[in-house]
């Protein structure tokens, strides 16, 4: 008769251990879907510098959805391109600017609570805004014809994100010519020699630092 209760109750305690496993598996996916939501919308303010034969600077702002914890993250926004702002004195320069609306998706490959290492990519549709040429002689030139184009760029990441912070290397390639060459060519103020190489740039390294703040919808 003892026998026979002690065996009830021990397979009465086998019966549960399915339950508080589920229970403990439920709990553990209702956590980590809590966490997953803290900070998941963000704006996004930052810089962007790039260089190769031209160099430029790109102040930006957008919003994005996603944080460290989560698998993906995608952002949208507007960047102010300035190309060749300052002049040295010692070459022909061409300084432009672009308006450009990107979107980028990011993959983070290592997670966790305030920080992850992501790579990404990114794509923007570039409007050319203004063109100024300087040259490198005392002779004065002027020209009120924008060389600035139109184009679209893409560009690939990899970068370290810890809290709000964001830094990235990155490559970058316009798809299309940024500057209008034809009229470069055929233009007599333009010194067509000494700037080939910065009118036919299609490629740049660049580094960029964002910073994140979050928002609830």
């Amino acid at each position: 008769m003892k026998k026979s209760r002690i065996t009830l109750i021990i397979l009465y305690l086998l019966t549960l251990i399915p339950g508080y496993s589920q229970s403990k598996k439920e709990q553990i996916i209702l956590r980590n879907e809590r966490f997953s939501k803290i900070d998941f919308y963000r704006a996004a303010i930052g810089i962007d510098a790039a260089v190769h034969h031209n160099w430029a600077l790109s102040p930006k702002i957008g919003i994005g959805i996603g944080s460290s914890r989560n698998i993906l993250n995608a952002n949208i926004g507007l960047q102010y391109k300035l190309g060749n702002p300052f002049y040295f004195g010692n070459n022909d320069r061409i300084s432009y600017s672009h308006l450009a609306m990107y979107a980028s998706l990011d993959i983070n490959l290592l997670r966790g609570k305030e920080r992850c290492l992501f790579v990404g990519g990114e794509i923007a549709h570039n409007w050319g805004l203004s063109s100024d040429y300087t040259p490198s002689t005392e002779v004065e030139q002027e020209d009120n014809y924008n060389v600035s184009k139109h184009f679209f760029s893409a560009k690939a990441k990899i970068g370290l994100k810890i809290k709000r912070y964001e830094l990235a290397l990155s490559y970058e390639y316009d798809l299309s010519p940024a500057l209008n060459q034809k009229y470069i060519y055929e233009s007599k103020y333009y010194n067509y020699d000494k700037l080939y190489d910065s009118i036919f740039e299609r490629a740049r390294i660049g580094i960029g630092l964002t910073y994140y703040i979050p928002f609830e919808i």
